[in-house]
């Protein structure tokens, strides 16, 4: 049906208040803004108040950000594009002018208009409670002696403030409100009670500390409940790493302390024991390492070494153990007036990888470097997953998957804290190689498989598809999965994905029509992930493919899974793709475990490549809350080790 516009009487297809799109348009302002707007910022932190959420930025983005989002559009239009220039009146008053390109049923237009952005100082209610000294928890460190050297209370309290500093990150609750040093020791006051909490168990476990929690009623809320302020105490031992104990009437040298245990090495027979937790008790401290004398090395004879005893340069035979190389000097230690040597730490640490990557200096064979990965893989969670995880933690409201988080993060710590694997389905590892290699490391690679199976040790998962013998070594026809890219580069890269099969078999293929676009990608993704509910033991990770032919497009998904959840996607389309998945798949209520809850999804990684004009393939796979990773890059001098994976 014809319309006809009432004012110039043209004949038109459609009309907008009976004119038609041109009398409609003419002399109309499509956008308008207030006369001013007040935008507040924290005169402490710096950070800028949007709708009740503070973001740091700075001051020109967030006038401009301020003037924007209170930009109106007229009815019935749309804005496609927004640009804007600043005019600085003074350091707190600036005039924003808009420039607008709005769609109107298909026909484009403009519009301008202007507003005063005024920058208002406030205070954050972050920075109002550490102003105001709010505390609800005190951390108190002390040792066992009484006296906190300044050498582990410096460790401690780096520790504590690194740990507080990465949760911040995800949560601006939580601060430290002030740090006391009282007669032996140092007291951290603190803006949450779960926060004094985590920090104390970190403590317990690092050092091998008792911990102690004490309530102090302090008040009530409103409504009547009892207020609590809490004091957790962390009493550290006298000994560290390096120094020399007593234990069971030997004297030691203590190579390992934390929350599992600790691990002493015997001076007479350098013979290494374990120490139960139960056991660490009766370790008793002989000599700090900062007090040991260092004795000058005068000839070597097979597993003895000559030295000049530092007390009356005479020269002293010393036993000292298999494969060490002394230098121009060793650690020495007097025992009833008989001296031993101390070995230098081993590199019993190597499976410690709580600070970021691993350096070992002396070069590892092909198949030792990935037995140690995936020892790492299967005992340790990704820093940047398990940081996620406790955030999700954080914000859970939901009881059965907070205690569902609880259980997870329990076993994540566990796991490492013992060295044992994280699941009983270890998977089937997935290898990607790429630097300069020869055709041997395929062989080498199949026997780290093998000696891992035995010695992490790993399920043996590896069945034939068809009479599902098992042969017990991970390994098999097609066994194991390598993917290789051979570059000039001067290393050799190995990174692993380990793969369980709940989350494996959750893996979906589609080959839409191009005509749906990137609306019909992110429908596919969320419905492959709804529908995988528990299975694949959410919170998980999502993979994601999009392009290339069926196969590739697979490949691309399972390899996006070793993409770091702290590393921005490099493309933008992509980026915005995950974060509006991250949104929607958090939003469905499906939870932890599948059993309801607001953590779905630790984070969306998609990788992309070109297809066919007619084809749009899209492929999810998923990783479980345990997605296992690492990599190894390995040189002529040294082999690097990471969990998120190098680029």
């Amino acid at each position: 049906m014809k319309n006809f516009c009432v004012k110039c009487g043209k004949e038109c297809e459609e009309s907008l208040d009976g004119l038609c799109i041109d009398c409609w348009l003419a002399g109309r302002d499509m956008i308008a803004m207030p006369h001013h707007v007040d935008l507040r910022v924290c005169a402490n932190c710096g950070e800028f108040d949007f709708g009740g959420r503070w973001v740091k930025r700075d001051l020109l983005t967030a006038v401009q950000d301020a003037a924007a989002d209170s930009v109106m559009v007229v009815k019935g239009a749309e804005i496609t594009g927004l640009s804007t220039s600043v005019e600085e009146q003074d350091p707190r008053i600036f005039v924003v002018s808009v420039h607008a390109d709005v769609d109107v049923m298909g026909y484009p237009s403009e519009g301008d208009a202007s507003t005063i952005v005024r920058v208002k100082n406030t205070v954050c209610r972050r920075c109002s409670r550490q102003l105001g000294s709010y505390y609800e928890s005190i951390l108190q460190i002390r040792t066992a002696s009484g006296k906190l050297s300044e050498e582990v209370r410096e460790e401690a309290l780096a520790m504590v403030e690194n740990s507080v500093a990465r949760q911040a990150a995800t949560n601006r609750q939580l601060f430290i409100t002030k740090m006391e040093l009282v007669p032996g020791g140092v007291d951290v006051y603190l803006s949450s009670i779960a926060l004094g909490k985590g920090l104390a168990k970190e403590l317990a476990e690092a050092f091998c500390a008792e911990t102690k929690e004490s309530p102090k009623l302090v008040g009530q809320t409103d409504d009547g409940q009892d207020m609590y302020r809490l004091t957790y105490l962390a009493r550290l031992p006298d000994y560290r790493p390096g120094d020399v104990v007593v234990f069971q009437g030997r004297y030691c040298k203590l190579e390992r302390a934390n929350g599992g245990g600790g691990k002493v090495m015997d001076l007479l027979d350098f013979r290494e024991r374990t120490v139960r937790r139960s056991d660490m008790a009766d370790v008793k401290l002989f000599e700090k390492a900062s007090d040991l004398k260092e004795a000058t090395v005068v000839s070597r004879s097979g597993s003895e070494v000559q030295v000049l005893d530092p007390r009356t340069y005479a020269t002293v035979d010393l036993r000292m153990p298999q494969g060490m190389e002394p230098g121009e000097t060793v650690k020495v230690v007097s025992v009833d007036d008989v001296l031993y040597l101390v070995p230098r730490l081993r590199d019993s640490s190597k499976y410690s990888y709580s600070a970021g990557p691993l350096m070992i200096k002396l070069p590892e064979p092909v198949d030792r470097v990935v037995e140690n990965l995936l020892h790492l893989a299967n005992t340790k969670i990704p820093e940047d997953i398990g940081w996620a995880l406790e955030a999700a933690g954080m914000w859970e409201t939901h009881p059965v998957a907070y205690t569902q988080l609880g259980a997870i993060m329990d076993n994540m710590k566990k796991a490492e804290r013992y060295g044992v694997p994280m699941c009983q389905d270890t998977g089937i590892p997935v290898f990607y190689v790429r630097g300069r290699f020869d055709s041997s490391i395929r062989a080498d690679i199949a026997r780290g498989v093998e000696k891992a199976t035995t010695d992490v040790p790993l399920r043996p998962n590896t069945v034939d598809p068809l009479t599902r013998e098992n042969q017990g070594s991970n390994l098999g026809q097609g066994m194991p999965i390598i993917h290789f890219v051979p570059t000039d580069d001067d290393f050799t890269q190995i990174d692993v994905l380990v793969k369980g099969a709940g989350s494996e078999n959750m893996t979906r293929l589609g080959m839409l029509n191009p005509s749906q676009g990137i609306e019909g990608l992110e429908d596919f993704i969320v419905d492959a992930v709804l529908d995988a509910g528990g299975r694949p033991c959410p919170p998980t990770v999502v993979g994601v493919g999009i392009g290339g032919m069926s196969d590739t497009c697979v490949e691309m998904a399972k390899e996006a899974l070793l993409m770091p959840l702290d590393a921005d996607n490099p493309d933008p389309v992509l980026k915005e793709m995950e974060e509006r998945l991250f949104v929607r798949l958090n939003s469905s209520g499906l939870g932890p475990m599948g059993l309801g809850g607001a953590t779905t999804c630790l984070g969306v990684r998609i990788r992309k490549a070109a297809c066919h004009t007619a084809s749009l393939p899209v492929a999810v796979n998923i990783g479980c809350w345990a997605t296992r990773r690492a990599s190894a890059r390995i040189t002529p001098d040294s082999v690097e080790y990471s969990q998120g994976v190098m680029p």
